[in-house]
């Protein structure tokens, strides 16, 4: 039996943790994909494995407003800068 190659994350998961900005990456069920070291601090999440999580299952209350641009960007809308 030949032994498989070490799976290499695709280029959207490296982009993503090499990022200086906080940005996150997300399935279409809004499960993590990869997250920035910046988005990481900026919602303490660095004791939590994200992976296959939803973000509102990591972090109660105060994610309303990450909720509302996760389903706009589902459906096509772009957005360059929140506040």
């Amino acid at each position: 039996m030949a032994r498989q190659p070490a799976r290499r994350p695709d280029w959207r998961t490296r982009f993503v943790t090499e990022i200086p900005a906080a940005v996150a990456l997300f399935d279409q069920e809004l499960r993590y994909l990869a997250a920035s070291a910046a988005w990481i601090e900026a919602f303490d999440l660095s004791r939590i494995a994200l992976v296959g999580r939803r973000h509102d299952e990591l972090r109660k209350g105060g994610s309303e407003a990450l909720a509302e641009v996760q389903r706009r960007a589902l459906l096509g809308e772009g957005f360059h800068q929140l506040h």
